[in-house]
Parts: C-alpha cells; sequence; structure tokens
C-alpha cells in the first residue's frame, strides 16, 4: 500500500505544480477548443500535444504574445466557426 500512497502524492505533487484545478480547466477547454475546430485527426493531436506542453490557456489573460493565440488556434481569430 505504501507504493499506492507514494505515486499518489507524486501525482497529486505533479498536477499541483503544474498550477492545480484551473490549469487543468484551462487545458481542458484548449483541447476542447482543438476538437471543435476543423482539420484532420493527426493535426488536432500535434496541436493537442503541443497545446499541453504548457499548463493551462493561453488566453489574452495570459503572457503569450498575440501571434502565438493566433497560431495557437490555427490561425484563425478565434470568432469563425467551421
Amino acid at each position: 500500500m505504501a507504493r499506492l500512497s507514494s505515486l499518489a502524492n507524486k501525482a497529486r505533487e505533479i498536477f499541483n505544480k503544474r498550477g492545480g484545478t484551473e490549469a487543468a480547466k484551462g487545458d481542458f477547454q484548449e483541447l476542447k477548443d482543438i476538437h471543435a475546430r476543423g482539420g484532420s485527426m493527426s493535426d488536432k493531436a500535434k496541436a493537442a500535444v503541443d497545446a499541453l506542453k504548457e499548463p493551462g490557456t493561453k488566453g489574452p489573460d495570459r503572457s503569450a504574445p498575440p501571434d502565438e493565440q493566433t497560431r495557437a488556434r490555427g490561425g484563425r481569430s478565434g470568432h469563425e466557426r467551421r
């Protein structure tokens, strides 16, 4: 049982290091946005991997430059739907 406890503690430590609940919510929203936009599954998978490298979302309130935000949304302004 000590191994399971150690594993749970390590998972909690990593979760908190990435920003906790708020960052996880941001990651989830970012993945939902990637899923909703057009493109092939491989493009979506690559975008998801890139999105999860940094915890949380990269919205206007984050420190990402505007051109990086546009690239994160697939080159669109964010107001268009396909």
